[in-house]
């Protein structure tokens, strides 16, 4: 699947690591985004449920549209 999607994104003319490292460097935004979204309201990340972390994580989303 990993080669497949390299494939595509050459014939789309993106360079598939610039693209997969630019992706990772949004998706580490956003969850320290939402960490600290989630600390401002006196909480720890890390003892939050799957739910709710995925509500600061869209709400760090949604600021970086």
């Amino acid at each position: 699947m990993l080669f497949a999607a390299v494939n595509v994104a050459r014939r789309l003319n993106v360079d598939p690591e610039l693209a997969l490292r630019a992706m990772s460097d949004r998706f580490a935004a956003r969850v320290e985004r939402a960490e600290q979204l989630a600390m401002a309201t006196g909480r720890s990340f890390t003892e939050l449920t799957l739910e709710e972390k995925d509500r600061y994580f869209d709400a760090a989303k949604e600021e970086g549209r």
